[in-house]
């Protein structure tokens, strides 16, 4: 048998709901947590946790890491992918993400591509849930 999920992402997607979902469904918490740390990042622990909210029961996922809010060139991202040993398909994945941001980033600001600082979406944080999702 095989399982579909559909996501509906009108008004975009919190990665750290995504990966909680994707682990109430059955996804390995700890997989995701040993493959995520092939990234060159310092150390995190991802802790999912069920929770009750509004009578209704959800998985939450925090995110503990040593590093303070550090922004990042969309290259250096990208170079953090490929230095990972994530599988190629993940890896490609995860840098049209970045590429695909990086680029409005550039648009919006006038600036190329190269130039693109990225802040809040540059925060480990942020690669986590990108990448993991």
């Amino acid at each position: 048998m095989t399982n579909a999920i559909y996501l509906d992402c009108h008004a975009g997607i919190a990665g750290d709901m995504l990966l909680s979902a994707l682990v109430d469904l059955g996804a390995d918490p700890h997989e995701i947590e040993s493959e995520l740390k092939t990234l060159p990042l310092d150390h995190f622990e991802l802790h999912f946790q069920k929770k009750m909210k509004q009578g209704i029961h959800a998985m939450t996922l925090n995110i503990d890491f040593d590093e303070p809010h550090h922004h990042r060139h969309a290259s250096d991202i990208l170079k953090m992918i490929d230095d990972s040993t994530l599988s190629p398909r993940v890896k490609a994945r995860s840098k049209r993400i970045f590429e695909v941001i990086g680029h409005a980033e550039a648009k919006i600001h006038g600036m190329s591509f190269e130039d693109v600082h990225f802040h809040e979406v540059g925060a480990m944080d942020s690669i986590i849930d990108i990448i993991g999702g």
